[in-house]
């Protein structure tokens, strides 16, 4: 999780089942994916930044699962929010 690392961006995220998401990056690299309300079941990790994650965001429309993130390596990455 994110027990240690600042966290840089908090979005929630809600599907076409209507299930809903929290996605949340922090400054160790990583973007972790939990079940909302219940935070406590992660679903994955969006892995791939060699430098902490300075924002992200997510497609609007439930029927897009789309999240794209920028880094402090200088890169942009387009992900598929995982699910359960």
């Amino acid at each position: 999780g994110h027990t240690a690392s600042m966290l840089t961006s908090i979005k929630v995220k809600s599907d076409a089942a209507g299930q809903s998401h929290i996605l949340t990056a922090d400054r160790d690299e990583k973007i972790r994916v939990s079940s909302f309300p219940n935070t406590c079941v992660i679903e994955g990790y969006m892995l791939g930044h060699t430098a902490f994650v300075s924002s992200m965001d997510v497609a609007s429309d439930v029927d897009c699962t789309k999240c794209v993130s920028c880094g402090g390596d200088g890169t942009v990455r387009m992900w598929i929010v995982p699910s359960a």
